[in-house]
């Protein structure tokens, strides 16, 4: 992404109270993004991934040239993971090295809270181009609870195209007979107790790794897999705007404007006129 992309993440976060930590895993941004980046405070890591040129083509794990191995990806993992000192350890990484950037994310997610075990208070898992801040976003009572974020509940997992074909990738027509009436929970953002969060991650990490094939879309699939299958322990979907987070990209355009009081917007880039009225917003800055 260009600075211009994630610049409304950045800015409006550091408008508002919050002071703690942010870090942004990246891949691919040129030095000046970087610099704006770690001038406001935050931390950057780098996401390693692994690639390779081929006749003058960049190949990954997950290249559709290379489909016949997708199946075999999972045994690997599992394979060297056994022979490892801390296997859960392990399997997340050589899953950041092999996933799709979508996927790859919750490993990363997995492995910096485990590394950094009891650091946090609480924690929130972000998306960054489409996410704007108005307030803190810790500031919402939350509890001892895992927040999960419903969108719009006009449309379910099995009307909504999107979210129909990527759980019926990952998991078959089967379970999107059982699924296809729940509600969508969005994967995008997910706020909680660090050792939650950590819950959350380690049964997201797990489920993951079992994919046969990976494409954009699917940690979508796992994601309500495992909260409406009840895999995670104290999870609460909140409804739309009801909690830190309104979840804009399907709600239709009359109403939305009921929606902007949330402390978060998600998916605002959906709507174009409120996405360049919050992009004004930031021009002083």
């Amino acid at each position: 992404m260009s600075w211009e992309e994630i610049r409304p993440f950045v800015v409006s976060l550091r408008r508002t109270s919050y002071d703690g930590d942010v870090i942004l895993f990246v891949a691919d941004l040129d030095s000046s993004t970087v610099d704006s980046i770690t001038s406001a405070g935050i931390e950057v890591v780098k996401a390693r991934r692994l690639q390779m040129q081929f006749r003058g083509r960049l190949l990954y794990p997950y290249h559709p040239r290379l489909e016949r191995l997708h199946p075999l990806y999972p045994g690997v993992v599992r394979s060297v993971s056994r022979v490892s000192n801390d296997p859960a350890r392990t399997s997340a990484a050589l899953g950041a090295l092999l996933s799709v950037r979508d996927i790859s994310r919750f490993f990363r997610y997995h492995r910096h809270l485990s590394k950094h075990s009891g650091a946090y208070a609480n924690v929130m898992l972000t998306d960054v181009r489409d996410v704007f801040f108005q307030r803190d976003p810790f500031d919402v009572e939350f509890g001892n609870q895992l927040q999960c974020f419903l969108e719009d509940t006009r449309e379910t997992i099995g009307t909504q195209p999107h979210n129909r074909k990527w759980l019926q990738a990952a998991f078959g027509g089967g379970i999107l007979s059982e699924l296809g009436e729940r509600p969508i929970v969005c994967a995008g953002v997910t706020i909680g107790p660090q050792r939650l969060v950590a819950s959350y991650l380690s049964v997201m990490v797990e489920s993951l790794l079992k994919l046969r094939h990976q494409s954009v879309g699917l940690d979508q699939a796992v994601h309500n897999y495992i909260l409406h299958r009840g895999l995670v322990p104290q999870a609460h979907l909140i409804p739309n705007g009801a909690g830190a987070v309104a979840t804009l990209g399907i709600v239709p355009r009359e109403d939305v404007h009921g929606l902007l009081d949330a402390p978060v917007l998600h998916q605002y880039d959906r709507h174009p006129a409120l996405a360049e009225a919050l992009r004004r917003s930031l021009a002083e800055d």
